[in-house]
Formats: C-alpha cells, sequence, structure tokens
C-alpha cells in the first residue's frame, strides 16, 4: 500500500530578491572598476601632460637662453604692452637679431624678429615668434609670419634689465640701449611657474680712432708711427739712442695706474 504522495512542487533557480540582491552587487563591483580604470587613465593623462608641459618649458628656455645669448653688438631691442599697461600681452620687436630656433627665422635685412604672446580659448596666452618687414620705428611695419612656440600658457611675462638705473623694466624703447638681462617668467596650465635670467652679451666700445689699432705689443694706436715697428714714417735711433729705461713709459704705451 502505497503511503501519501508529496504533492509540493520542488524549488529551482534564484527568487526574485536574490536576483536584485546579486544585480546590486555586480552593479557596485563594475561602478568601483570603473572609478579604478578612469582614475588611472586621468592620472595617467596628467603625467602625460606634466611631461609635455616640463619638456615644452625646457625646449622654450633653450632656445631663448641661446638666442639672447647670441645677440650682436648691433641689435636694438624693443618691448610694447598691448592693451593696458597692466597686460600680458607683450610684444618684443628685434632689428639685426641672429637666427632663431635653428635658422628657421632668420630676417633680413629690412626685416625685424618678432617674439609677441596672443590670446587662445579658455583665458590662455599662446607664445608666438616671427617676422615682420619694416625696421623698428617704421609706421606701418607688416604682419608677422611665423609659429607658435608652446600654448596653454598661464603666465607669459618679460622684464629687461636696466643697469644705468638699476631696475627692472617691462616696457622697452629702441633708445634706451640695450638691456644687461632679459627676464621671463613662464608657466603653463597650472604647472609652477618658471623665471629664467638670459643674459645679454656686453661688447666693447669701437676705438676712438681705428685707424692702426693696437700697433705694437699693447701699445697705443692711432696714428702715431712710434705704435708699429714696420711703419716706415717711424723714427729710428740715432747713435746713443738705443732702448733703454727712460723716465716715463714710451711712446705708444698706455700708463697704468
Amino acid at each position: 500500500m502505497n503511503g501519501p504522495r508529496n504533492t509540493e512542487p520542488s524549488r529551482s533557480g534564484f527568487t526574485l530578491i536574490e536576483t536584485i540582491l546579486a544585480l546590486g552587487v555586480t552593479f557596485m563591483v563594475l561602478t568601483a572598476a570603473f572609478g579604478i580604470v578612469t582614475s588611472c587613465l586621468e592620472l595617467g593623462d596628467a603625467v602625460t601632460t606634466t611631461r609635455t608641459a616640463r619638456e615644452e618649458a625646457a625646449s622654450v628656455e633653450d632656445l631663448f637662453r641661446g638666442f639672447f645669448g647670441s645677440l650682436p653688438d648691433t641689435a636694438v631691442i624693443q618691448c610694447k604692452l598691448a592693451g593696458s599697461v597692466r597686460s600680458t600681452l607683450t610684444e618684443i620687436r628685434i632689428q639685426d637679431p641672429p637666427a632663431l630656433a635653428g635658422s628657421i627665422l632668420n630676417p633680413g635685412p629690412n626685416e625685424v624678429l618678432v617674439i609677441q604672446t596672443t590670446e587662445e580659448p579658455g583665458g590662455y596666452l599662446r607664445l608666438n615668434v616671427g617676422v615682420s618687414e619694416g625696421r623698428i620705428g617704421t609706421p606701418t611695419p607688416g604682419a608677422v609670419s611665423g609659429f607658435a612656440v608652446a600654448g596653454q600658457i598661464s603666465t607669459c611675462r618679460w622684464r629687461f634689465f636696466q643697469a644705468d638705473r638699476n631696475e627692472w623694466q617691462e616696457k622697452w624703447e629702441a633708445n634706451m640701449g640695450r638691456p644687461r638681462f632679459v627676464e621671463l617668467t613662464f608657466a603653463q596650465g597650472r604647472a609652477t611657474g618658471e623665471r629664467w635670467v638670459f643674459p645679454v652679451p656686453v661688447y666693447a666700445a669701437a676705438p676712438a680712432n681705428n685707424q692702426n689699432p693696437g700697433g705694437g705689443g699693447g701699445g697705443g694706436g692711432g696714428d702715431n708711427p712710434d705704435a708699429d715697428p714696420n711703419n716706415p714714417n717711424r723714427p729710428r735711433p740715432g747713435p746713443g739712442q738705443g732702448p733703454g729705461p727712460g723716465p716715463g713709459p714710451g711712446p705708444g704705451i698706455r700708463q697704468q695706474r
């Protein structure tokens, strides 16, 4: 005789609550994983951007250090501020400069080299170099043709050291002579700013009379015939007038005190 049969249905699979809980846990795990991956990507981008900014800043420093360090004695510098007096937009015009950026920019005799900052979207600045027709002081100089050196610049400030007044100047006129140093404060994005000081060569003044400069060992120059022993007009010593110590420096010799 058979006993009573169990008529309850057998349980298989997951209940609705279990499914919802599993989906919730899976969603949280995926969200956490996505956040970690996103953070890693952002960190990698930040490192790459910082490295690129540092490399670009180093290139800017090397470019202008070599440029200002090789200015010839005939070079003339002028720096003007665009807009208000405190504006960060600058335009530096250099007459008779050396070649810049590996001879890419080599102004001709009727051209000047231009270093200028312009605005770009986002409130940043762009540093450009180029060539413009017309010498310094030309009423209507030509348009600047060149290329951008760096972008995304938050700070780009030029100053020039006036040695006779022992002070820095933001504006520099052509009649102010030659600055002893050129300073650039430079920063890109949120990076810490850099301050570079570029020495400008100082050339000795030309001699007043350079028809026969420096003739003879350390002697004077000019028209003194005694300064050049090979000069046929040099007086020859007579009898008993050979070289010997005298009461003072001989002809063509500058007395040092």
